[in-house]
């Protein structure tokens, strides 16, 4: 599991809400950039997958300079199928995820929606979507849930969804580390030993 600096408590706060919420299948992981939500979740996955705390497994996308839903689902679906050829095996199905996404997505659901146990989608980095295209990717996310029953969507963002749909967004904000905790971590980075009046400045 990478080194996760100042963050332990959120992860094991999030990993909790993942795990055991009964009342939410939608989280989202909100503060700014460089505040470590991506290494958060890198963490997350980790340890649950370590320790096999989810059945039906992960699945991990980053949507990065992503702004339109069209390009987030040809992206995610060459993505988990280079992961997992066995989900498009012959060439007419290699055709369809080039020229048809939508009906790839759906079939990639349905053979996801067949797996044993809660599924943990992660979504890094979603803001440009939610930005440029929150409407529409609301519905694709409520799609997906609806597909899937045993799925759960992790998003990260600098924002909330703030769109009321069927799927209740619960928001996980991540607050700035405290000073101690700054402090801790830049040591943690630095390349050279710092000499303690060094660190009395911190």
């Amino acid at each position: 599991m990478p080194k996760l600096m100042g963050r332990q408590k959120d992860m094991f706060r999030v990993m909790d809400k993942i795990l055991n919420s009964k009342s939410s299948r939608l989280f989202n992981i909100i503060g700014w950039s460089g505040m470590g939500k991506s290494a958060l979740v890198a963490s997350i996955l980790d340890y649950i997958a370590e320790r096999g705390l989810l059945k039906g497994g992960s699945i991990y996308f980053n949507a990065r300079n992503i702004s339109m839903c069209e390009m987030f689902i040809r992206n995610f679906n060459q993505v988990l199928i280079s992961e997992n050829p066995s989900l498009f095996g012959i060439a007419r199905e290699r055709d369809q995820v080039k020229n048809e996404p939508i009906k790839t997505l759906e079939s990639i659901l349905s053979k996801i929606s067949i797996i044993e146990g809660d599924i943990v989608l992660v979504i890094d980095n979603a803001e440009e979507l939610i930005i440029s295209e929150r409407n529409d990717f609301c519905m694709l996310i409520s799609m997906m849930l609806t597909r899937v029953s045993q799925l759960k969507i992790l998003l990260t963002s600098q924002r909330p969804l703030q769109k009321t749909f069927e799927f209740k967004e619960e928001k996980i904000i991540l607050s700035n580390l405290s000073n101690c905790q700054s402090a801790n971590l830049f040591r943690e980075v630095m390349a050279r030993r710092l000499e303690q009046e060094e660190i009395n400045n911190l």
